[in-house]
């Protein structure tokens, strides 16, 4: 797997081709690798759901298998951060993120494969799948059990928007839980397996209203705080010509 990369500051963007995908991981170092590293891995070459301010959805090549995505962590690392120190055990805060290209739950099983290697190779790592809440009773299911065994697991849903109507017209993939359903969900994974669940929201200018951020607190969790990861799905100028320009053989 070829790869390229591009620095800005404290955060490093891989781009990784292979003949027939492209994918992208980006890294974040907070103050020091030291302190807190965080990596947002691609599980897709693409993706299928098609959220209206990504740039990933316009079109979908293929899934990635579990040694893909392993890959691009092991060369993100080995790459940057064990140029400032010496082994990932040293690190404070360590957190891999299946959320930058793609959706984890259209690529369940190997991602499942993918979470239980990186679990051996980096005990310490939190293992974070971001996903936007497939209709997938089958793998929900799985990843329960999963979450369960492996308590370094954490669950993240991308919301964007507290109302189900406008949710729908950002996110318009058809074949997803409805905000009542993640709440549900979220409060049965957070009761199995004693951690929280955390909201994704990209903030875009019309979801900041008063009237949002009181339907987030009436319809679905508590807040607990707040982070940001910046660009980190599909934005590449690189990846987006890529995907543009490939044809299949």
């Amino acid at each position: 797997m070829e790869y390229r990369i591009l620095e800005d500051h404290n955060v490093c963007k891989f781009v990784f081709t292979k003949q027939d995908m492209v994918a992208e991981s980006v890294l974040y170092k907070y103050e020091s690798y030291k302190k807190r590293t965080v990596i947002c891995c691609s599980v897709q070459s693409g993706c299928k759901v098609g959220c209206t301010f990504c740039g990933t959805g316009k079109r979908f090549i293929r899934s990635l298998t579990s040694d893909e995505i392993v890959e691009q962590v092991k060369i993100v690392i080995n790459n940057k951060v064990l140029n400032e120190i010496k082994n990932t055990n040293e690190i404070e805060k360590f957190q891999i993120m299946f959320m930058s290209m793609g959706e984890p739950f259209d690529n369940y099983y190997q991602v499942k494969e993918a979470i239980v290697k990186l679990n051996k190779l980096f005990p310490n790592a939190q293992l974070l799948i971001s996903t936007v809440g497939l209709r997938k009773y089958k793998e929900l299911n799985d990843f329960m059990k999963l979450s369960i065994e492996i308590n370094k697991i954490g669950l993240q849903f991308s919301i964007h928007q507290a109302n189900e109507e406008k949710r729908n017209k950002l996110i318009p993939y058809k074949n997803k839980l409805t905000l009542r359903e993640i709440r549900d969900y979220g409060i049965e994974w957070s009761e199995n397996t004693g951690r929280p669940v955390y909201l994704n929201y990209c903030i875009d200018g019309n979801n900041i209203s008063d009237e949002e951020i009181k339907g987030y607190n009436t319809r679905i969790f508590d807040p607990a705080g707040q982070d940001t990861i910046g660009g980190g799905c599909g934005q590449l100028w690189f990846v987006q010509d890529w995907m543009k320009s490939y044809k299949k053989k």
